[in-house]
């Protein structure tokens, strides 16, 4: 007989939230007036530069002499830099990799973070064409009040929200996301490298000689930035799938979640089993598994069920005029679809052929 499974294919991946964004001016679009010149984040209020200068870039009235006051868009001193989701602006950093100088973009968030709380923090950045370098571990920090910056030097904090790799991409911005686990006291955002140069986490790559005629781009890396959010999330960890199974049968269960997660199993609860969206198994025996978020779990129990077991006796000859009675039925049997195409347990036969049924028992 056969058993019966149906699957039923969830969407499995990061849900979009739609809360409100804490961060005022995400995108730098609202400003005083038009840059002058390098240097003039602060016209992007609340924006505000924490000891160096970073650059606001936004259209300009005209261009001017010196090559680093070119901060328009889309074309400035960096080469060309499209804004990345409609608007006319966005900021920019530039990280010495030899001399720990670092510049950084800062805001305070519209209200303070709840204690326990989960927020989805999220900014964009793209190398620019004239940059020199490129780098990795450019990241968000959020802190109690502005964190402070002696001079142009490295800010001694880590950031909760990091991307290890290399930023190295001058065509296409680079998404940079996380979630974070609020303390409670957390009131501004800080964009930047939070890594010292002789960090063994801190990493260089040497892009080439380059031309732009400013030095923060001919001997550093330089990124621009945009899109910075920081909104609430609710944490949604579910599992979708069957718990039902045949000796033998792949299992396939499938994840609904927008935080980072992980699966794992009733033998071993605390080790990962994968991080894949869909986790596939086999077990031979009756097993829990988990699925496990931030502060959430799911879980599901798969057991089994042996397949029903039909005879419909040996094959038969019958005189002519005579029939046959062929019985499916098992008490287990919950359909049954005969090639004659009848459902009940048995059929009536007298003609010469071959028979079959196939059964279900779930």
């Amino acid at each position: 007989g056969l058993f019966s499974l149906c699957w039923i294919l969830f969407l499995t991946g990061w849900l979009n939230c739609s809360a409100q964004n804490l961060v005022p001016n995400p995108g730098f679009e609202n400003f005083t007036g038009s840059p002058t010149g390098a240097g003039q984040l602060n016209k992007a209020t609340p924006w505000v530069s924490l000891g160096a200068t970073p650059d606001l870039f936004a259209p300009q009235v005209s261009l001017p002499i010196n090559p680093c006051d070119a901060v328009g868009t889309p074309v400035n001193v960096g080469g060309y830099a499209q804004v990345r989701n409609g608007g006319n602006a966005y900021a920019g950093i530039a990280i010495d990799p030899f001399n720990n100088t670092r510049e950084y973009v800062s805001s305070p968030l519209t209200v303070t973070l709840t204690a326990n709380d989960l927020y989805r923090v999220e900014f964009w950045i793209l190398l620019a064409d004239s940059s020199r370098y490129a780098v990795n571990r450019i990241g968000a920090y959020l802190s109690n009040g502005a964190p402070l910056q002696a001079g142009n030097g490295v800010i001694n904090f880590t950031p909760q929200i990091e991307f290890t790799s290399f930023a190295n991409d001058t065509a296409d911005w680079i998404y940079v996301t996380g979630i974070y686990q609020a303390t409670g006291t957390e009131n501004y955002i800080t964009i930047g490298c939070f890594r010292a140069d002789n960090s063994p986490l801190f990493q260089k790559v040497d892009l080439g000689i380059k031309n732009s005629g400013c030095s923060d781009f001919d001997a550093a890396a330089y990124y621009y930035i945009d899109d910075v959010v920081v909104k609430p999330v609710n944490e949604l960890v579910k599992i979708d799938g069957d718990s039902v199974l045949c000796p033998g049968d792949v299992l396939n269960l499938f994840s609904t979640v927008n935080v980072p997660f992980w699966w794992s199993d009733s033998n071993n609860p605390t080790d990962t089993l994968s991080t894949l969206p869909i986790l596939v198994a086999t077990p031979n025996v009756p097993t829990t598994y988990y699925l496990n978020g931030i502060l959430k779990i799911d879980s599901v129990h798969v057991t089994f069920v042996n397949p029903p077991i039909v005879n419909l006796g040996p094959d038969t000859l019958l005189c002519k005029n005579d029939s046959v009675l062929l019985d499916g039925f098992a008490p287990d049997i919950v359909t049954y679809n005969w090639s004659t195409g009848d459902t009940t347990s048995f059929i009536h036969v007298k003609d010469t052929g071959v028979y079959y049924i196939e059964v279900l028992n779930t």
